[in-house]
């Protein structure tokens, strides 16, 4: 995730650090803009530009990335695992906000998208 505003990143953190999802506690860190290293499965990565962004409004569409490892044990064998994922980010996610859709992208690297309603536009960014 990226925030331009640090304030926005701190509050992030701590509202998403420490999380279960599937029984494993997620841990969210801040992350050097030249910081090329991936995280291990279950860090959301969360990123203040030095740099000034641009002045485009928030977005309703959040992409968390290492939320899951599909080569994992778990993920081959358990016919529900991408559906507990789904299950606990809309938990998660529905504790700040409106959300209208949450894909989990079983042929990714991770990747959970979540849109949130146009009426919860402050729900996309505390999440």
């Amino acid at each position: 995730m990226v925030f331009t505003k640090k304030k926005d990143a701190k509050d992030a953190i701590e509202s998403m650090d420490g999380h279960s999802i599937k029984g494993k506690v997620i841990g969210v860190t801040f992350v050097d803009e030249e910081e090329e290293e991936e995280q291990p499965p279950g860090t959301i990565s969360v990123l203040v530009p030095s740099a000034p962004t641009s002045s485009a409004p928030p977005s309703i569409c959040i992409l968390v990335n290492n939320m899951f490892d599909t080569t994992s044990e778990e993920a081959k064998s358990d016919q529900n695992y991408f559906k507990d994922i789904w299950d606990n980010v809309l938990d998660l996610c529905e504790e700040v906000g409106i959300v209208d859709i949450v894909w989990v992208d079983e042929d990714s690297p991770g990747n959970v998208w979540i849109k949130f309603s146009l009426d919860s536009i402050e729900g996309s960014v505390k999440a």
